[in-house]
């Protein structure tokens, strides 16, 4: 699921490449912004053309494939043989990993699914947000029996807001922000709040929440934020320099996010005191090309860091013809967190 795991962790303890060689490509009909899923061989590929691409991850080829009918923003979810995937149809699908056949679907009319979801302990969980004029509340959070789609319950949103943010969980409790800076945990059985706090005032809380050593990770539109998980409270904040943050990696203590301006930050979990900054995309280019750079999700592996960042630039203006560039990098660093090294980089153009 994304970010590895129900905590959100982004870690695992698999390899990097200690060198970068293509082993296949494939060619979907869209943009792929979410991250894939890989399991039992397979990976999970989600497409804004609302189709599912599932590859042997050996060899590159198409094993099938599912149609939504609308875009796929979020990454699907495997547990157990089945696939998790939410589209922007407010549709959220069961499915068989092996055949691709529809296991069940549970529609929330009106209501698009941008949120990843998350399994845990027999449950599956997601947030929506209004795709209409007049729609009330602006989303929900919702928890559905993994086996049958059957719902448990339902949280509407109060105050009225969207979620965007894909959850984790912990202890009992699930956690998520909604798009007026509200973060809130929810008793994962009954649905009813824990707690509800804006560490951050009334901005988009769109990332997924880390939790690690009883605290809770995740960015903002202007900073970013560690909570209490079992009480809200701010355990400290640090200041992006008023772009967003994104869904962190946490490992060995260290914090690890990207920035809407091209950085890779590396915090101290305890204290949010900062290890180093790392600028993935030159500052230039930034400020004189009207590039916009944002790192969607940084993924630790064993020692290294995977990131990728995505540039578009404006090459006809007139015409509004865009062309998104993809990099990607590795970082290598010591177990401390104090320093890193750069051994690779892929760049190419969509």
């Amino acid at each position: 699921m994304f970010h590895y795991d129900s905590l959100r962790t982004g870690t695992t303890l698999a390899r990097g490449p200690a060198n970068p060689s293509l082993m296949w490509s494939y060619l979907t009909g869209s943009s792929v912004y979410a991250s894939p899923a890989v399991s039992d061989g397979l990976v999970f590929i989600p497409s804004w053309d609302g189709t599912l691409y599932v590859i042997d991850e050996n060899t590159g080829q198409l094993k099938w494939s599912f149609n939504t009918g609308a875009p796929i923003f979020s990454s699907p979810a495997v547990s157990t043989g089945t696939v998790f995937l939410a589209s922007r149809n407010g549709v959220l699908y069961a499915l068989n990993e092996q055949t691709g056949g529809v296991i069940w679907s549970h529609p929330t009319p009106n209501y698009p699914i941008t949120s990843s979801p998350l399994v845990a302990d027999g449950k599956v969980f997601f947030g929506n947000w209004c795709g209409g004029m007049l729609c009330n509340p602006a989303g929900h959070f919702v928890a559905l029996d993994s086996a049958t789609g059957t719902i448990l319950w339902l949280a509407a949103t109060v105050p009225s807001a969207a979620v965007v943010s894909s959850p984790s969980i912990d202890n009992g409790h699930v956690f998520f922000g909604e798009d007026d800076g509200t973060v809130v945990s929810l008793n994962e059985t009954t649905g009813k709040a824990v707690w509800s706090v804006v560490p951050s005032g009334n901005v988009f809380v769109r990332t997924a929440p880390a939790v690690a050593s009883g605290m809770l990770f995740f960015g903002t539109g202007k900073n970013f934020v560690a909570l209490d998980e079992l009480t809200g409270a701010t355990r400290w904040t640090f200041k992006t320099g008023g772009v967003n943050s994104t869904s962190a990696a946490v490992s060995n203590g260290i914090v690890y996010f990207g920035t809407g301006d091209g950085r890779v930050l590396a915090l101290n979990a305890t204290t949010g005191a900062s290890k180093w900054p790392f600028q993935a995309l030159r500052l230039q280019e930034f400020l004189h090309r009207r590039h916009y750079h944002w790192v969607p999700a940084s993924y630790m592996l064993g020692l290294t860091i995977i990131i990728s960042t995505l540039s578009t630039q404006q090459m006809v203006a007139d015409c509004g013809d865009i062309r998104p560039m993809r990099q990607f990098f590795l970082l290598q660093r010591l177990l401390t967190g104090e320093s890193f090294s750069v051994p690779w980089t892929i760049q190419y153009m969509l």
